[in-house]
């Protein structure tokens, strides 16, 4: 499937208002912040942000931000080339199996507000199986839940 990448850019408007509290993850971090239903609609607290250009280091970029004009500010933040995490990808990190797809009448933001009340599948799976476990009051003989 071939998708525009440019549509999930932020906004030059966003990266103005919201640029010093984004939460700025690259393609090999290992961690996010929780993506929620309001993902794409909200700034604030609702996820992370991709930095697809790496010529730049986030730290340089932000570096006497607050001491340039608006003009000025906003050059700096385009060069990280910022933008939203599609919802295919955040089904990947939610542990959706690559398999799952949305019906294509569903509307992107749709999809981030469906994706954001889930929870992470694979993580689901190994908390009922500790949860099932001896150490809960279980004895080794029952059925555990299983992980793959």
């Amino acid at each position: 499937m071939n998708v525009d990448m440019d549509c999930y850019l932020l906004k030059p408007k966003t990266l103005l208002r919201y640029g010093s509290i984004l939460d700025i993850v690259q393609a090999q971090s290992r961690r996010s912040v929780c993506f929620t239903k309001a993902y794409g609609r909200y700034v604030e607290g609702t996820g992370s942000v991709l930095q697809c250009c790496m010529e730049n280091e986030v730290s340089s970029v932000f570096t006497n931000l607050d001491r340039l004009s608006e003009e000025e500010k906003l050059q700096k933040l385009l060069t990280l080339k910022l933008r939203y995490f599609t919802p295919r990808e955040v089904a990947n990190l939610m542990g959706f199996p690559e398999s799952f797809s949305f019906p294509e009448d569903i509307s992107i933001i749709q999809q981030y507000r469906v994706l954001g009340n889930s929870l992470n599948v694979l993580v689901v799976a190994k908390l009922l199986q500790l949860m099932s476990s001896k150490h809960f009051g279980h004895s080794e003989g029952e059925e555990q839940f299983s992980v793959s």
